[in-house]
């Protein structure tokens, strides 16, 4: 007995829930979705609905993504019992990129869900991807460079659009059919070593992508550049100086590099087989004007000028009663020096005319009665020293050199020994020509 009363009253409660819940038997048939699209790409999302009782309400389709909901289609639909309805959903183009799927979704009047289908998970993205090759991997400055390509979308389709491609340079060529080519000379001037070839792809839709390839470029010697640490020098000022071997982008090359120093007249001074760098310490005695540096390497040859300053100079010293005057400059010297002598109670002045070529002396003997300070004073120097003096009044007398007289002696003789060897020869012509007539004439 009370179990008829529990299966009555159970039966009673499945009705009333017949009656107050709308059931629904509809189906949804979404199409069948691509792994994958691009930006720009159309999706068509043709439904079909079947419904198993009479109805009306609403259909909906939703593009669900990871970070965002687009309720792109909405349609009242009417069903008759047991009736199917295809629904041409107009394609919607694709903006966004995510991890996606179509959701679809029926409601009655009162917005209440009655059924729901969700698709396949589907990937829209903005990736293009791309390969290229090229017709060697080493080229030189100049030399003409082939690069083909292709150019294929996430969702598996050859695109059109633009690829930039950048080396030594930027250039644009157009993409047809998921295809490219590029075929120029590479700048002349290309910097040297490993470079990177840049193509970058863009079909106008947001979809991008990008390839990058290694090659070398040799370094070709093209100019030689003299380095110094500056251009005008006082002599015996250091000289120093850097060569470098430049390629064609104007980078340096390591090589050996041949460096010569001349002077103003065109002598070697300093020879040096180098990597470059060169260095001179000049003499005092330098000649003044200007001299140049030569550099050779790798058939190449460039020459950079400098200039010696011109230094007049003398040093003057007194040893006892000797008086030293030596030419310290780079040029001959040819000028009064004023001596004034101031001793005990007595003052007196001597002017010496100085004519003396570079590193010669010329030496002079003072003469006096007591201790004397002298001051030297010329052009070019100015000094006062001391002298102890001996002898009468103040004196200054030129000492010559006595084998400068010799020579001078000898050179004489050796004029009159000429003359009277070509006064011989003469003579003696003029006799051997009288002998000959005399003999003609007997």
């Amino acid at each position: 007995m009370k179990k008829s009363v529990f299966f009555m009253f159970s039966a009673a409660f499945l009705a009333f829930l017949y009656v107050m819940i709308p059931f629904s038997s509809a189906s949804i048939v979404l199409p069948p979705f691509n792994e994958g699209y691009n930006l720009g790409d159309e999706l068509s999302a043709k439904t079909s609905i079947q419904e198993g009782s009479a109805f009306e309400g609403y259909f909906k389709l939703y593009l669900e993504c990871d970070n965002y909901t687009n309720n792109f289609f909405s349609l009242p639909i009417t069903l008759k019992s047991d009736a199917q309805k295809s629904i041409d959903v107009p394609p919607i183009t694709l903006t966004k990129t995510g991890r996606c799927s179509v959701h679809a979704l029926v409601e009655n009047q009162n917005s209440e869900k009655v059924e729901e289908q969700t698709g396949s998970i589907f990937i829209i993205s903005d990736f293009i991807d791309v390969s290229i090759t090229s017709n060697k991997d080493t080229y030189k400055p100049g030399e003409k460079m082939i690069i083909e390509g292709t150019a294929v979308g996430y969702n598996k389709k050859e695109i059109d659009g633009e690829a930039l491609i950048s080396i030594d340079n930027s250039y644009h060529v157009k993409i047809s059919r998921g295809k490219f080519s590029f075929n120029e000379e590479l700048y002349k001037k290309t910097k040297s070593g490993n470079q990177t070839i840049e193509v970058m792809v863009d079909d106008g839709k947001g979809n991008f992508g990008e390839m990058k390839k290694k090659i070398t470029v040799l370094a070709i010697p093209t100019s030689i550049e003299i380095f110094l640490n500056k251009t005008v020098f006082d002599p015996g000022e250091k000289i120093e100086a850097r060569a470098a071997l430049l390629d064609q982008a104007g980078d340096a090359i390591e090589s050996e590099i041949i460096v010569t120093l001349y002077d103003s007249w065109g002598a070697e001074i300093k020879r040096e087989s180098t990597d470059g760098a060169f260095e001179y310490v000049g003499e005092k005695d330098d000649t003044p004007g200007n001299w140049w540096i030569y550099a050779y390497s790798n058939n190449l040859k460039t020459r950079k000028f400098i200039e010696i300053n011109e230094v007049k100079s003398i040093d003057i010293k007194i040893d006892g009663s000797i008086l030293n005057v030596t030419n310290t400059g780079n040029v001959g010297y040819n000028g009064p020096l004023s001596l004034k002598f101031n001793g005990e109670g007595e003052q007196e002045s001597k002017t010496l005319n100085i004519n003396l070529g570079v590193g010669k002396s010329q030496i002079f003997t003072l003469s006096g009665n007591c201790n004397y300070s002298v001051k030297a004073d010329s052009n070019v120097f100015n000094r006062e020293l001391s002298a102890v003096l001996t002898g009468g009044s103040i004196g200054v007398d030129k000492n010559e050199n006595p084998w400068r007289s010799i020579a001078a002696i000898a050179f004489i003789v050796l004029i009159i020994v000429a003359a009277g060897i070509l006064e011989f020869r003469r003579e003696r012509n003029i006799k051997i020509k009288e002998i000959t007539v005399n003999a003609s004439k007997i």
